[in-house]
């Protein structure tokens, strides 16, 4: 979601290269990376568009800062459907959603936008957000019913490039089949002790190496204030604040990301251990159980999978750039 890609018509090829967080790749445009805040432009021609300064909020994100640059230059229109686009983009980010998404998360989220960002193309989104009923636009918070969810592609007919069929994308019912997943094992997880309280943190939800798959939302959701991210296979851990309080700890190996969040990329050495992270967090009063003990001992858990990736299980549909019958397609100042 984040680029400029977001506010484009489709008609120009982009190619994207991923860096690790806060690396940048000379005489290129780099978004979304460089720890920088805004829009910088170096000797060596290289551009920075981040949102990850010192200086930064944490009501921010790249997209906007692309997109105020566009409409500064005259290169985009500021309608207000992009405007609305920006800002559902902006709690995306920031995990800055409103308090009825995480109390309802286990019992509709596949049904809302916010639910569904992370399987979301930029056609789609695009379309909700122009989309129009009763003269009104729609609330990414609220359920979509079935007329609306039709209508800007999340349940439609593809033809699948491997085999030549035809097969049905449906991405709510996708959703609602991983959210129910994540609250199996995050209550499997409870009980085997890798729900870990600390004073500090709160809640800590430790979960290894992508065990459930949804992430910081389901997380948040569960009751947790805190989430740690951690692969016994890989250098990456993370580790996020899900109540927007400031990380007290330095962890050493990665970066502070805006206070509330720390990263290390896979890139990146790894020296400290997870039983040094969760001591630090519970002040030296972590006690772990038996089965977070075992995890303590591995170096490495084979037939683990590196990358949590819950956008994994549905493909983008083909030939996305084409609205859906009936779809409202007109901006709206």
């Amino acid at each position: 979601m984040e680029g400029i890609e977001l506010f484009g018509n489709g008609d120009y090829s982009i190619r994207v290269e991923l860096k690790a967080p806060g690396e940048i790749k000379g005489g290129k445009i780099n978004i979304d990376t460089g720890n920088k805040e805004g829009l910088h432009i170096l000797e060596d021609g290289t551009v920075i568009i981040d949102h990850h300064g010192e200086e930064s909020q944490n009501n921010t994100s790249a997209t906007e800062k692309v997109f105020e640059m566009l409409t500064s230059l005259g290169a985009l229109k500021n309608y207000n459907s992009l405007r609305n686009l920006v800002s559902f983009v902006n709690k995306v980010d920031n995990l800055n959603y409103p308090e009825s998404y995480f109390k309802n998360y286990f019992t509709n989220s596949w049904e809302t936008l916010y639910g569904l960002s992370k399987m979301l193309d930029r056609h789609e989104l695009r379309r909700f957000f122009e989309y129009r009923k009763a003269g009104k636009p729609l609330d990414p918070g609220e359920p979509m019913d079935d007329e609306v969810i039709k209508k800007i592609g999340l349940i439609r007919t593809i033809k699948d490039k491997k085999t030549d069929k035809e097969r049905v994308v449906n991405k709510p019912a996708s959703h609602k089949e991983w959210v129910l997943k994540a609250k199996e094992e995050l209550d499997l997880m409870e009980k085997e002790g890798f729900i870990i309280e600390s004073d500090r943190y709160g809640k800590i939800c430790l979960n290894i190496n992508g065990r459930m798959k949804c992430g910081t939302d389901a997380a948040k959701a569960f009751g947790c204030d805190t989430y740690l991210a951690w692969n016994n296979n890989s250098n990456n851990f993370f580790i996020s604040s899900l109540n927007r309080k400031k990380l007290e700890d330095d962890f050493g190996d990665g970066l502070n990301v805006r206070g509330t969040m720390w990263i290390n990329p896979l890139d990146k050495e790894r020296k400290i251990t997870l039983a040094e992270i969760l001591n630090k967090m519970t002040d030296g009063k972590f006690e772990p159980s038996e089965d977070v003990k075992k995890i303590l001992e591995e170096k490495e858990i084979p037939g683990t999978e590196n990358e949590e990736k819950e956008d994994e299980t549905v493909e983008s549909p083909e030939n996305t750039n084409e609205a859906p019958e009936n779809t409202e397609e007109v901006l709206t100042d």
